[in-house]
């Protein structure tokens, strides 16, 4: 498997614990990819790319870098090495892999749980840039919203693009000026917000569980199985 080598050109953090990282190739050839795909992510250990971790792409595939949402585990051997790790900074990339991926469809729905944004961040950017008419509904939940990963972003797509619905709801706090949803995205949740279930595509990316309870709820409101794409870690 051939590991090309990209460098860290900016890091920030979102949410609870994560940060964004841009990578940019060191030769200025971009490895090409399809909205949804992933990564294998490698750090030098030793002076071989030896240690990696898989994630998603975040940024839209004509980005000329690459841009991933990674939260922090001080116990986790990966992310807290790459924590301690500077700009410019060396790091080793294998992919794209995957079959998670966006290919045009007009009806979708998009339902992530915390860094499960990752995948559809890179859905949403494509069709906003292609502007790709159509109906695109977002489920989104998150703890806290402190914790919501690309909140502000999200809030202007759906601003500036009448095609795109974004629904955030939270799980542990009830914010005295929060407009969104409360608790787990429940069946009833996706009735409120998604009709015509049998004809959209769906897209499911959170822990295993999550996505599996996701599935039932949409299954049962008249989801397709042929036309649901899921992943889940955990």
């Amino acid at each position: 498997m051939e590991i090309k080598k990209y460098k860290i050109s900016s890091v920030r953090n979102d949410g609870t614990n994560v940060k964004i990282f841009t990578l940019e190739s060191t030769n200025g050839h971009n490895v090409q990819f399809k909205p949804g795909q992933f990564v294998n992510l490698y750090l030098l250990e030793n002076g071989n790319f030896s240690i990696f971790r898989q994630f998603s792409i975040a940024s839209g595939p004509s980005s000329a870098q690459l841009e991933f949402c990674i939260k922090i585990l001080q116990d986790g051997k990966f992310t807290s090495a790459l924590d301690k790790l500077s700009i410019g900074a060396e790091i080793g990339l294998a992919g794209p892999f995957g079959h998670f991926v966006y290919q045009g469809q007009k009806e979708c729905v998009f339902i992530a749980a915390g860094t499960g944004i990752a995948p559809m961040m890179s859905m949403l950017r494509y069709i906003n840039e292609n502007k790709i008419d159509g109906e695109f509904i977002v489920l989104y939940t998150n703890k806290t919203e402190d914790s919501i990963i690309y909140y502000n972003e999200l809030k202007k797509l759906q601003a500036e693009n009448k095609n795109i619905k974004v629904v955030f709801t939270l799980t542990q706090e009830t914010p005295a000026h929060w407009q969104g949803e409360l608790g787990r995205i429940s069946s009833e949740m996706v009735e409120k917000y998604v009709t015509k279930s049998n004809e959209r595509m769906w897209f499911f990316c959170g822990p295993v569980e999550f996505v599996k309870t996701i599935k039932e709820h949409a299954l049962g409101k008249g989801a397709q199985p042929d036309k649901m794409k899921i992943e889940g870690w955990g």
